[in-house]
């Protein structure tokens, strides 16, 4: 086993045990009931023992004759043992057989019955009965994972039978499904299927569009040059203006911005405002031009949408997004397009966000007398308000600088009462950092330490931990110590857990999800719990459902997504100290995924693991396909220029942007790339992080300008809002992966007080 395989096996406790040791017999499902918990003897395999355990290794080895045989041989009348049988059966082409048992199964295995219902179908079709495989598709209901091969099967088939107009019939939800940003595109293969019906049954013109409507709703998909041709086969009319706008928007919607853009620049003397289409078309063609960093021409597409448009969905993503841009490059317009996005939509979410941007603005103008009536503004009319927090602190900074940080404390405890119990801690944290920081300045010792104290007790994982720990060290250090000594290290070996069931009892994918763990099919299991609603669990009152589908993720070696759920959706319960059932909360949120990749090139390119692990965690979610808006790519989110920088230095040769989604290639020149820039900065993580976010000659701006101020000061002032909070983040995921994952007293990172410059 190698070091990566061992260390992810520590992410949860009851992957080290010996599922073995719990196994029962085929057919034994316990019962599910509201309240139950649910823990690792519910995850007992079928097949554990005897016979059927050889029959099964045969049909996982792709033996499948062989496993029919000794399940047949072995059959204890279970369901279990039944489907088995009719999965073997339909891999040696003994359809006939399988289609019996598949038949018999459907009305008592209701934890399986989509499957069954599909592979009933998938069995008469083999067999050329294609009326009864459509009856048999049409029994997958809407919701399961399998519904929309369903739907396109079944219209297969009916077409088959000889009933194209029926085949319409099952098409008609699935051929209004839009462009998925990845994954297959069922809305495409229904438009292309509907189509051939449509020539089929001698209705060119709805042929015609629905060939259209595949080429330009969903321009990547493999089928869109066909039916563009096809299209053209049966009138050479060019497409419609809206269809090539709705092509352009298609290539931006999945980060295809040059294309996008391209196309949309020429249609533009064709486009004539105030014409909705027109709108449409400009306001993509901003964004396009906005992902790009084209701020510029970005500005001069949307000011006339702000000032002819009068659409308001429209019409406030196009203030929204000037206003972004023009806070690059013209930021006292930027001032008056935010103020006015909150002057005319005022009840929008976007509101209390454009009053905070214009205060910054104004701010970095000079104007603090304005930048205090926006926010005092902002906090007032939108209590509810997700950037409400965040003006709280920034009045507090406001006062702070100048020189009346005593009058200040009052917003930082304005945030510390209203957001005590908040999902995620960050604002709560920083509230108290800040209050400690200032009663030190103000020689107020005994409040600052208690201060100090009562953050690092209650949430020793997160950045502001980092500040408060090198704080407090040097004000009160046997208490420092005291504190880390009284966190007991997280061991590598974690009691088994229960967890409540709670909603999922009555969720049918949740059934489906732990028979397939148990008879070993992890992969259908996966789909079955990505498939269920966690918001709507998520609104019944408990955590707890959430985290189990997140530990069943994990239990089904689907780890990526098990974590995306823990950080997102489960921020509540990585607030506080990983200890105790908390402490597996925190394997979670935080796994140690590639990690002998990173320690490989961490050791070469002379990067704390841990911060490249955090790195990896901040940039991508620890998924190696994922592809930004700006364009990075992979585990490490390189720039493809950055990418091909770093390969030159290290002579790698030519790197297509494709091959930066190979994790090793990604996080070789990713780690290289953070090894040069904590060379550069001294070895100072927060300098090395920020620049890895907005790039090594914008830090050494900021430092020429602000480098005398404390380090903390440093990044509560970066003025760029995604590399403030991306370096925090970071930092706070450093903070846990050594806190969680550490030995002895290399658990806890403190950054000393010290200026941003160094010495």
């Amino acid at each position: 086993m190698t070091t990566s395989a061992r260390r992810l096996l520590l992410l949860l406790a009851p992957l080290t045990l010996a599922i073995s040791a719990h196994a029962s017999a085929a057919g034994e499902t316990p019962a599910i009931q509201d309240g139950d918990r649910f823990g690792e003897a519910r995850l007992a395999p079928y097949f554990a023992d005897g016979k059927l355990r050889t029959a099964r290794q045969r049909f996982e080895t792709e033996k499948y004759a062989e496993a029919y045989r000794v399940f047949t041989e072995a059959d204890d009348g279970s369901v279990q043992v039944a489907w088995l049988r009719a999965l073997s059966a339909l891999e040696i082409g003994k359809e006939k057989e399988a289609a019996a048992i598949l038949q018999s199964l459907l009305p008592r295995y209701p934890a399986l019955a989509p499957r069954i219902a599909w592979h009933l179908g998938l069995a008469r079709e083999r067999m050329d009965r294609m009326a009864d495989a459509a009856k048999a598709y049409a029994e997958v209901p809407e919701g399961s994972v399998l519904a929309d091969d369903a739907r396109l099967a079944q219209a297969r088939t009916l077409r088959q039978s000889g009933n194209a107009r029926g085949a319409l019939a099952p098409l008609a939800a699935l051929r209004e499904r839009a462009a998925p940003a990845w994954g297959v595109d069922y809305g495409a293969s229904a438009l292309f299927l509907a189509a051939e019906l449509h020539a089929q049954l001698g209705e060119k013109k709805q042929a015609r569009e629905a060939w259209l409507r595949l080429w330009s709703e969903h321009p990547l998909a493999p089928q869109a040059e066909d039916a563009r041709q096809r299209a053209e086969a049966i009138s050479r009319d060019p497409p419609t203006l809206r269809h090539q706008v709705r092509r352009a928007q298609g290539f931006l919607d999945v980060e295809r911005n040059r294309e996008g853009t391209e196309q949309i620049e020429k249609l533009l003397p064709s486009l004539k405002l105030p014409d909705a289409l027109a709108c449409e078309a400009r306001f993509a063609l901003g964004r396009g031009y906005r992902k790009l960093r084209q701020h510029t021409q970005a500005i001069a597409t949307l000011e006339p949408v702000v000032g002819q448009c009068k659409e308001p969905a429209l019409r406030v993503k196009a203030l929204y997004i000037l206003g972004y841009s023009a806070s690059i490059v013209a930021p006292a317009r930027a001032v008056e397009v935010y103020e006015l996005l909150a002057k005319d939509y005022p009840g929008h979410s976007f509101a209390d966000d454009a009053l905070v941007y214009a205060a910054e603005l104004r701010l970095r103008a000079g104007d603090r007398a304005g930048a205090r009536a926006e926010l005092v503004r902002m906090v007032e009319e939108y209590p509810d308000g997700d950037f409400r927090p965040d003006g709280l602190f920034r009045l507090f900074w406001i006062d702070r600088d100048a020189g009346e940080a005593a009058k200040g404390l009052e917003f930082l405890q304005r945030i510390e009462r209203d957001y005590a119990s908040a999902p995620d801690p960050i604002d709560l944290e920083r509230s108290l950092y800040w209050q400690a920081r200032t009663f030190a300045d103000l020689g107020r010792k005994v409040e600052a330490v208690v201060t100090y104290e009562r953050l690092l007790r209650s949430h020793p994982a997160g950045y502001y931990a980092m500040l408060a720990r090198g704080r407090l060290g040097a004000l009160a250090p046997r208490l420092a110590a005291e504190i880390e000594a009284q966190l007991p290290e997280v061991p590598a070996f974690l009691p088994p857990i229960e967890l409540s069931v709670g909603a999922l009892r009555d969720e049918p994918r949740f059934a489906s999800a732990v028979e397939l763990l148990r008879l070993g099919f992890p992969k259908a299991a996966t789909d079955e719990l990505l498939a269920i609603d966690r918001k709507a669990l998520r609104t019944k009152g408990s955590l707890e459902p959430v985290l189990l589908v997140a530990w069943l993720l994990d239990r089904a070696e689907a780890r990526r997504p098990a974590h995306q759920i823990a950080r997102a959706e489960l921020k509540a319960l990585v607030r506080g100290r990983p200890e105790g059932n908390d402490a597996i909360h925190f394997r979670i949120a935080f796994p140690m995924a590639y990690r002998d990749l990173i320690e490989k090139h961490a050791k070469q390119f002379k990067v704390p693991p841990d911060l490249m692990q955090a790195l990896m965690r901040e940039e991508s979610s620890l998924d190696p396909n994922v592809v930004s808006w700006a364009g990075a790519i992979g585990l490490t989110q390189l720039m493809p220029s950055t990418a091909q920088a770093v390969a030159t230095k290290l002579k790698l040769g030519k790197v297509p942007p494709a091959s930066l989604r190979d994790p090793e290639l990604n996080v070789t020149l990713g780690t290289a790339y953070m090894g040069s820039l904590l060379e550069r900065w001294g070895g100072n993580p927060a300098l090395a992080a920020a620049s890895y976010n907005a790039g090594p000659g914008a830090v050494a701006r900021w430092l020429a300008d602000r480098g005398d101020r404390q380090l903390d000061e440093f990044v509560e002032e970066i003025p760029i809002e995604q590399t403030r909070h991306y370096v925090k983040r970071v930092l706070g995921s450093f903070n846990a992966y050594r806190l969680v994952y550490g030995k002895g007293d290399a658990r806890f990172l403190a950054m000393a007080p010290a200026k941003a410059k160094g010495k």
